[in-house]
């Protein structure tokens, strides 16, 4: 019981310090992709390409250029139940 109580502080330290913090965001540009809706996006930092993927295909970004560098075509995309 007592581990538990002593880690109660710490634990609520990061919660605190992020709910203090206030991010911001703004539309830089917009790529038009072909399709409906976007099911996941990610970003590879490395290559600096961002991966949006929907329905059957990932379409590959360039993070840098904002422009669409091609398509991974036939992901079997997964149908709502």
């Amino acid at each position: 019981m007592k581990a538990s109580i002593l880690a109660l502080p710490f634990l609520a330290l990061p919660i605190a310090t992020i709910a203090g913090d206030k991010l911001t965001f703004k539309k830089e540009k917009e790529v038009p992709l072909a399709g409906g809706s976007f099911d996941y996006v990610s970003v590879d930092a490395a290559s600096r390409r961002v991966l949006v993927a929907h329905s059957t295909k990932v379409d590959v970004v360039d993070a840098d250029k904002y422009e669409k560098l091609g398509e991974v075509p036939g992901v079997e995309g997964r149908t709502a139940r």
